[in-house]
């Protein structure tokens, strides 16, 4: 009897091993479509790689069964058979021939009555898998499809408002409808881990791309009139991650000695106020500002070199 609660016991530990490692990898599996529901990348290797991760954990669910059922069946199939003998050889007033349990164990009947078993396990988890396989592939599918076609019709609603000379007002229109006629039968798309509404998403798409263009635009203008330095706007703002820029000179080369070399450029976040503007070295050292430009962009003073109404860093928000 000791060794038929082991046996169960033992069983028991494996079950819980099954369920535990089934469920991290169906997390897994999880989050990879989570990331998918967020994201709002559409190159292709990125998506590639999506699904393959989807694939990977789906098979580790489809080996991890295999592994279960091989050992865990005939464990159990043993035990009750242990069981069972034990409980017959307990009934003293019934008379009966009792087969060794190796016997009843070892038998042609029984042994391919339980690779049946394991066989059948395997086959219905395995075409639950696929089913679930499938089903999340496409959402991936769907998904990337969707995310590609909105990025197309954005683009070039962006680039025929330029192209235009349009301000942000009118580009942010040509978005909105391009969103509703491509988009159709809502009025709300996820973007990042956020969900907008067509007309707020289009106001921030067209401010942040207009950045993007003229940030684009100095740097280009800056190189081919052979000044290296730029300067970010300042308008003493409570956005944390455009604190650090705010107000400074920098490289766009990263050779200058003076200056950190340019890394980052407005917009430094989505619906971003920041812009840049070309710094000529010179004409700080005309107006006797450059000592001070040098120290306020490399951290060692809070004093704007130009600007009276700029707010210090550690005064700001009191």
């Amino acid at each position: 009897m000791a060794n038929i609660e082991k046996e169960k016991r033992k069983i028991k530990k494996q079950t819980n091993i099954f369920m535990n490692k089934s469920a991290a990898y169906q997390d897994k599996a999880e989050e990879v479509l989570t990331e998918a529901s967020v994201t709002t990348r559409t190159d292709a290797l990125y998506w590639a790689g999506l699904k393959k991760s989807l694939r990977k954990e789906y098979k580790k669910m489809s080996d991890l069964i295999k592994t279960y059922a091989n050992t865990d069946h005939p464990l159990v199939y043993r035990t009750t058979v242990k069981k069972e003998i034990t409980r017959l050889a307990k009934m003293k007033k019934v008379n009966m021939k009792l087969s060794p349990y190796t016997e009843l164990f070892g038998n042609r009947a029984n042994q391919g009555a339980l690779k049946v078993l394991i066989e059948d396990t395997i086959l219905s988890y395995s075409a639950a898998l696929d089913a679930g396989y499938k089903m999340n592939l496409s959402i991936l599918t769907r998904t990337q499809l969707q995310l590609k076609t909105a990025e197309r019709a954005l683009n070039l609603a962006i680039a025929q408002g330029l192209t235009e000379g349009e301000g942000i007002p009118q580009i942010s229109n040509r978005i909105l409808k391009s969103l509703r006629d491509t988009l159709k039968g809502g009025e709300t798309l996820r973007a990042g881990s956020k969900r907008y509404k067509f007309k707020t998403y289009s106001e921030l798409i067209a401010r942040t791309r207009s950045r993007e263009v003229q940030s684009t635009a100095v740097i280009n203008t800056a190189m081919g009139t052979d000044n290296d330095l730029v300067q970010v706007s300042s308008h003493n703002t409570t956005t944390e991650i455009c604190q650090q820029y705010e107000g400074k000179i920098y490289s766009i080369s990263g050779k200058d000695r003076d200056f950190s070399g340019l890394i980052e450029t407005p917009p430094f976040h989505p619906n971003c106020q920041h812009s840049i503007s070309i710094y000529v070295k010179e004409f700080g050292e005309i107006n006797g500002t450059l000592d001070q430009a040098i120290k306020f962009s490399n951290g060692d003073s809070e004093i704007h070199p130009t600007r009276a109404s700029h707010i210090p860093l550690s005064k700001r928000g009191k």
